[in-house]
C-alpha cells in the first residue's frame, strides 16, 4: 500500500487523484474522525501516568497536553498524506506563503486580544466577573504558549487549509465556509462543559477564522487569530478554554448565569461571546469585501 501511493506521488500530474474538492474534503474528514475517536482510549493511560509525574493542580492540562499533541501531530500527518496523494500539492500549497500577510496576521494576534477585553470589561461592570488574584508562573505560561500553538496549527491547517481550501474548488464560496465553520463545530461537541451556547460561538469563530481565507486562500490569519483567542483566553485572563481547566496569569470568580459568564465552558461559551462574534464577523466581512474585491 505505501509503494503504491509512492508511486501514486512519482506520476508526472498535477492533477487531483479524485476530481471533485467536496468529495476529498469528505475523505479527509472521515480519516481525522476516526483516528480521532481512536486517540480518545490514550486518555485513561496518559492521565495515569501524568498523576505520578507533576504536581496535582496540572495533572489534568499535562495530560490534555501530552494527548492532544499526539492527536495533533496525527492530523496533520493524515492531511500532509492527504495534499500529497489525494491532492498532488504541497503542504505549503495549504496556504503557507508568508509575502503580503504580515498584515492579517497582525489582525489575527490583536483581534482576540481586544474582544476579550471587551467582553471580560462588560462581565466586570455587570458584576458576573471579579479578579482575585494575580500570578505568574513562567513555567506554566511557557506550557500553555505550546500547547495552544499546537493546537492551533493542528486545526487550522485540517479545517481551513485542507477542508475549506478543496471545498472552495467545487462549491459556492459561502457554502464552503459555512460547512468547514460546522465541521470546526463538530469537533467540539466531545468538549466538558459545552453548552449550546458555546456550539454557536464555535460555529461562528469557525466562520470568522474562514472568512480571510475566503479571498487570500492563506492560513497565516486563522493560525494566528486561533492561538491568540485560546492563548489570552486561558493563559492570561483566565477563562477556561473550550471547558479545560488553565491555569491563568489573572484569578478569577463568575458569578450569575453560565448564559452570560460562559461559565465551565470558558469566555466562548458567553452570549457576550456571540454578540461581538457577530459584530466582528460583519465588519471583517465589510473590510475584507473592500480590500480584496479592489485588488
Amino acid at each position: 500500500m505505501v509503494q503504491y501511493f509512492f508511486e501514486l506521488s512519482r506520476m508526472n500530474t498535477t492533477q487531483p487523484l479524485i476530481k471533485w474538492g467536496w468529495l476529498r474534503a469528505l475523505i479527509c474528514f472521515i480519516a481525522v474522525l476516526a483516528i480521532g475517536f481512536a486517540m480518545q482510549n490514550l486518555n485513561k493511560p496518559v492521565n495515569e501516568f501524568v498523576k505520578q509525574q507533576v504536581d496535582k493542580s496540572l495533572v489534568k492540562f499535562v495530560a490534555s497536553f501530552i494527548t492532544y499533541t499526539a492527536t495533533g501531530a496525527v492530523i496533520v500527518l493524515i492531511t500532509w498524506l492527504c495534499i500529497k496523494f489525494i491532492d498532488r500539492q504541497t503542504f505549503k500549497s495549504m496556504g503557507f506563503a508568508t509575502e503580503g500577510y504580515a498584515n492579517e496576521a497582525g489582525i489575527g494576534l490583536f483581534t482576540p486580544l481586544f474582544l476579550l477585553s471587551a467582553g471580560t470589561l462588560f462581565l466586570i461592570a455587570t458584576g458576573n466577573l471579579s479578579i482575585t488574584g494575580i500570578v505568574f508562573q513562567p513555567t506554566e505560561l511557557l506550557l500553555q504558549l505550546g500547547f495552544m500553538l499546537v493546537v492551533a496549527f493542528a486545526e487550522e491547517i485540517f479545517t481551513r487549509g485542507y477542508l475549506l481550501n478543496n471545498m472552495l474548488q467545487s462549491m459556492n464560496k459561502w457554502l464552503a465556509l459555512l460547512i468547514s465553520a460546522l465541521v470546526f463545530a463538530l469537533f467540539h461537541l466531545g468538549n466538558p462543559d459545552v453548552t449550546w451556547v458555546a456550539l454557536v460561538n464555535i460555529l461562528l469563530a469557525g466562520l470568522l477564522l474562514g472568512l480571510n481565507y475566503v479571498y487570500t486562500q492563506n492560513l497565516w490569519y486563522s493560525i494566528v487569530f486561533h492561538f491568540s483567542w485560546n492563548f489570552f483566553q486561558g493563559a492570561v485572563f483566565g477563562y477556561d478554554v473550550s471547558g479545560l481547566k488553565l491555569p491563568g496569569i489573572f484569578s478569577q470568580s463568575l458569578n450569575g448565569s453560565s448564559f452570560i459568564t460562559g461559565g465551565s465552558f470558558g469566555f466562548e461559551g458567553s452570549f457576550y461571546c456571540t454578540v461581538l462574534l457577530l459584530i466582528t464577523i460583519i465588519l471583517f466581512y465589510v473590510g475584507f469585501e473592500r480590500k480584496y474585491k479592489a485588488l
